[in-house]
């Protein structure tokens, strides 16, 4: 992670040239990103950002992996995203590395991901914490799919969860899918 003295002008640079998505998650930098992501933030209008950040891996020692798909979880996680970006509200909302390459047992997380964590940003968006969350959207119907065929299970899981995380378009930017309009959230 960037020290913060070189951090702050570039996000004040970013803002000049007029960006205003800004994307983080608790495990960046052990909750760093987020604490100064939001203090940097809190100078310019709320309305005119977009916040995206992630829930299901949490921060954790150097070298060591810590992940938590449920219900629990991922509220606790989001609510303390709130707290450190200084918000009201997660704009988009991420289940953050629920790929086969980062779990040894891949259909228990997975089905934790898809039966709490879903679930979780659901009610997060009804209550207005989050506006819209993103990659679980699709995990229902990849999760339908994973329980159909184990051969096919076996040979393309991969391949459904990483092409729902990393849609790109034709320049390689990543495709998040939110609404221009939030009103029809």
């Amino acid at each position: 992670m960037r020290a913060e003295e070189e951090t702050e002008p570039l996000v004040d640079a970013a803002w000049q040239a007029g960006l205003r998505h800004f994307d983080t998650a608790p495990s960046y930098g052990n909750g760093e990103s987020e604490k100064r992501l939001g203090r940097m933030l809190s100078r310019y209008p709320r309305d005119e950002l977009v916040l995206s950040t992630k829930a299901g891996r949490e921060p954790a020692p150097p070298g060591a992996l810590a992940f938590d798909y449920s219900t629990a979880g991922v509220r606790s996680s989001i609510l303390r995203s709130c707290e450190l970006l200084r918000t009201d509200r997660i704009d988009l909302a991420f289940i953050h590395d629920i790929d086969p390459d980062m779990h040894v047992n891949f259909e228990a997380r997975f089905a934790e991901a898809v039966d709490q964590a879903y679930g979780a940003l659901d009610r997060l968006r009804a209550q207005g914490i989050i506006r819209a969350e993103r990659s679980a959207d699709r995990l229902h119907h990849a999760r339908r799919w994973l329980h159909t065929s184990a051969a096919r299970r076996a040979s393309t899981s991969a391949a459904l969860v990483r092409s729902e995380s990393r849609q790109r378009d034709g320049r390689g930017a990543v495709q998040y899918g939110y609404p221009r309009d939030w009103s029809d959230r």
